[in-house]
C-alpha cells in the first residue's frame, strides 16, 4: 500500500502527493477556464476557478491519495452552452494540455539545475532537487497520456466522438464499464508499457530541450 511510503521513504511520499495534486487541481483548473471561454460559466458559478484539491479532488479522492496514491478530479461542464461544435473537444483537451504544459516546466527546470545549479545548496540537496522535478516530469507525462486514452471516463473519449461522431454509440454502450476496461487493459500489461512510454516521453522531451 502507498501509505507505507511514509515510513520507509517520507520524501517520496510527501513529493508525490504534492506533485499529483498540484498536477490533476491545475489540469481541472484548465478545463474549468476553457469551458468559460467557450460559453459554460457552470465551473465558474460553482466555485472552480481555484487550486483548491477539496474542490477539485473533494476528501474521498485526496484519502484514495493517501492510501494507494492514485486519486481523480472532476470538473463540472455543460455542453449546451458551447458556442461552437468543436467546443467539447477543445474544453476536454485543457487539462492534458495543463500536465504537458507542467512537464514541458518539469523538465525545463530540470534542465536548469543540472546545468547551472542550484544556488546555495549542498550537493545532497541539489540531487533532492534533481529528482523532484523528474517525478513531477514523469508524473505529467503519465497524467497526459493517461487523459488522452479514447475511454470513458478519461478526456480522450469526448476528443474522439467530438471528431468522429460515429464513436457516440459505442460510447454510451460502455460508458458505465469504460473504467474497468482500462483496469483489465492494464492488468493484461499496458501498465508496463504506459510507464515505458511516459518514461520514454520525458526522456525524449530532456533530449530535445537539452540540445536546444
Amino acid at each position: 500500500m502507498f501509505l507505507q511510503y511514509l515510513l520507509n521513504d517520507p520524501q517520496y511520499f510527501i513529493s508525490w502527493i504534492v506533485i499529483v495534486v498540484f498536477s490533476i487541481c491545475l489540469h481541472e483548473l484548465f478545463h474549468a477556464l476553457a469551458a468559460y471561454w467557450q460559453g459554460d460559466d457552470t465551473a465558474k458559478r460553482q466555485g472552480y476557478f481555484t487550486m483548491n484539491p477539496l474542490v477539485h479532488l473533494g476528501v474521498p479522492s485526496l484519502v484514495f491519495l493517501v492510501l494507494l496514491g492514485l486519486c481523480w478530479g472532476a470538473c463540472p461542464v455543460n455542453p449546451s452552452k458551447f458556442r461552437h461544435p468543436y467546443s467539447q473537444a477543445i474544453v476536454s483537451f485543457a487539462g492534458p494540455f495543463a500536465n504537458l504544459l507542467l512537464l514541458v516546466l518539469s523538465v525545463v527546470l530540470l534542465l536548469v539545475a543540472v546545468n547551472f545549479g542550484v544556488p546555495g545548496v549542498t550537493d545532497a540537496t541539489a540531487q533532492k532537487v534533481f529528482w523532484f522535478f523528474n517525478l513531477a516530469a514523469l508524473c505529467n507525462a503519465a497524467l497526459f497520456l493517461l487523459n488522452m486514452i479514447p475511454l470513458p471516463p478519461l478526456d480522450g473519449h469526448s476528443i474522439a466522438e467530438n471528431f468522429v461522431p460515429a464513436l457516440r454509440g459505442f460510447y454510451s454502450k460502455i460508458q458505465g464499464v469504460g473504467i474497468l476496461i482500462l483496469f483489465g487493459l492494464f492488468y493484461l500489461g499496458l501498465g508496463k508499457g504506459f510507464w515505458l512510454a511516459s518514461a520514454g516521453m520525458v526522456h525524449g522531451l530532456v533530449l530535445l530541450l537539452g540540445g536546444v
